[in-house]
């Protein structure tokens, strides 16, 4: 009864700060003000607080108190990468739904009135050329080039979803025996093609760099 209780509590807090009723960087009540307001012992709050800080709704500060803190972009792709490392969900699924994810990304920049800029784009590309016989670096750039990417689509969601499957994917490719001067010489030609099908506002282009993009990890994930 006691876990059900403390659990009952936890959940109205947190439906609370959804609902902005608690806004992000409030201080909670005192753990006395909630144990009252419920009916409760302090304790069954302290256990109630700490799973909002597990879900990282809550942040303690000693001294203090409870603070609201909504997750920020960081722990939303590592909760769902978290979540995905543990489910049935194949690689090969991650890499259809990441294929997926980037011809969204592709619709939303091309949709836009003007090309964006893609400043940010090119001078990553031209570090991972300098890096190519660097796996470490290059494996670093790589995703930061996918992030700027996502980041021009100006949709967070398809942000969060594309980084969690970027990550999972590197992790099976690059860190293993995939991470080979093929891998990157053949990875950047794509990103090549990326850019210029961005720059020109094509979609067939950049489909088709995508998939070859993609292709190419489907290989060495085999």
């Amino acid at each position: 009864m006691g876990t059900l209780l403390y659990q009952s509590i936890a959940d109205d807090i947190e439906q609370l700060i959804l609902h902005k009723e608690y806004k992000d960087g409030d201080c909670l009540p005192s753990e006395r003000v909630l144990a009252t307001q419920y009916g409760v012992s302090r304790n069954v709050i302290r256990e109630a607080i700490k799973i909002l800080t597990e879900k990282k709704l809550v942040t303690n500060v000693i001294g203090k108190g409870n603070y609201v803190t909504l997750p920020n972009e960081t722990d939303l792709v590592d909760m769902v990468e978290s979540a995905l490392n543990t489910s049935d969900i194949s690689i090969n699924e991650i890499v259809d739904s990441r294929e997926d994810l980037e011809l969204a990304i592709g619709r939303h920049i091309m949709e836009q009135e003007s090309v964006p800029d893609l400043t940010n784009l090119y001078d990553i590309y031209k570090q991972m050329n300098d890096a190519l016989e660097q796996p470490e670096q290059f494996v670093k750039l790589d995703t930061l080039f996918h992030l700027n990417l996502a980041e021009l689509a100006r949709n967070l969601p398809l942000r969060v979803f594309y980084m969690t499957l970027n990550n999972l994917i590197s992790k099976s490719i690059y860190y293993g025996e995939g991470n080979t001067s093929y891998g990157r010489i053949t990875a950047q030609q794509e990103h090549e093609q990326i850019l210029l099908s961005l720059k020109n506002r094509d979609m067939d282009a950049y489909k088709k760099a995508i998939h070859l993009h993609l292709e190419l990890i489907r290989q060495l994930l085999q």
